[in-house]
């Protein structure tokens, strides 16, 4: 104990970090330490000699070596409400559980986040990269994002627009943010909420009288458990690769190729689903040790329950490469590579473990 609820596991025995990360992969770290009040952080970062990994619910990182780095987590989660005439304003800590708050919001009839259900995560890792499902993401309802700046000590509190939203991207994957830690996302969400029901599945929900925002987590709920492995029950860190977008001349030359190849318009060009991809070549079902891809979602890479980081990076590489070597199109990984001291490429994360 620290001070207060500023909590560190001792560094005399390695910390098995099996449990802080979805991927469930076996890895150890010489430090952790836990914060759960958010005016800890300046005392921290008066002890720490380095600046440490922050780290939510691990639902999008690998830990592919022994961490010599401190790591920080944040369990502070407090939820302050506040209504005004047209809106809900929502507080959030950055340790809250993402699929929590989200149905709490919804159990006090607050829409707007509805479809983001069980995306799994913190609150905090939620606008890194900007989640996002069934036609809504977060930039949608972010009101801002509060940071506090290791570099400085200082918190500061960024404007939605500063926070550079885009597909799977935000300022905080820019070396612009590399001291920030997240500590609390706010949210402006609508009183006259109307419901997004655009996508398959939900769109059954149109013809129902008095629909809720429940109603519409629990059918997401429903649609992405029979889509996508639970993370409790098989380690997996959700969509491994983000989709490509490519430009428009490029798209339209690969369809040509490929007819079935299935797309979408959006801002900067056109949008190819990665799982399509992988699932053409025969991936589904498929693995490298203890690490293969979901027999249902190509997108999805999973632990089969003995699976090292190494086995997971392997299957990772051979399916980029492969994918590179028939399509053109360079994957990009959506979850962290942790090395000892620094963030690691996926190619880094190869080299040190496979190579």
């Amino acid at each position: 104990m620290l001070n207060g609820s500023l909590v560190t596991l001792s560094v005399l025995d390695p910390i098995v970090l099996d449990d802080y990360h979805t991927f469930t992969l076996p890895q150890t770290a010489t430090q952790l330490i836990i914060v759960d009040a958010l005016d800890e952080l300046p005392l921290l970062r008066q002890r720490l000699d380095c600046q440490p990994y922050w780290l939510g619910e691990g639902a999008n990182t690998i830990f592919v070596e022994p961490i010599k780095r401190p790591i920080v987590k944040l369990s502070a989660n407090q939820v302050v409400l506040s209504a005004q005439d047209d809106a809900v304003y929502c507080h959030a800590e950055a340790g809250k559980d993402w699929h929590q708050l989200v149905v709490e919001l919804a159990e006090q009839g607050v829409g707007g986040l509805e479809n983001l259900a069980l995306i799994p995560g913190s609150v905090g890792a939620a606008p890194v990269q900007n989640i996002g499902a069934y036609g809504v993401e977060l930039a949608d309802f972010c009101d801002y994002v509060d940071v506090f700046d290791w570099r400085s000590g200082e918190s500061r509190r960024l404007t939605a627009a500063d926070c550079q939203f885009d597909y799977r991207h935000s300022i905080f994957k820019t070396p612009q943010a590399a001291s920030w830690l997240i500590t609390a996302v706010g949210f402006q969400l609508p009183r006259n909420w109307q419901p997004k029901l655009t996508y398959q599945g939900l769109d059954e929900l149109a013809v129902n009288d008095g629909l809720t925002p429940l109603n519409v987590v629990q059918r997401v709920t429903e649609i992405r458990e029979q889509k996508l492995p639970d993370p409790k029950k098989i380690g997996n860190a959700g969509s491994f690769f983000k989709n490509p977008t490519l430009p428009s001349a490029q798209a339209k030359a690969l369809q040509a190729q490929y007819p079935a190849m299935p797309s979408f318009d959006v801002a900067g060009g056109i949008k190819i689903p990665a799982a399509w991809l992988i699932d053409q070549l025969g991936w589904k079902g498929k693995g490298v040790g203890g690490a293969y891809v979901h027999h249902h979602q190509a997108l999805v890479l999973t632990n089969r329950g003995h699976a090292t980081a190494e086995d997971v990076i392997n299957l990772a590489r051979q399916i980029k490469q492969q994918v590179l070597a028939e399509y053109g199109i360079e994957l990009t990984p959506e979850v962290r590579f942790l090395g000892a001291q620094a963030e690691l490429t996926l190619e880094q994360a190869y080299a040190k473990t496979c190579l």
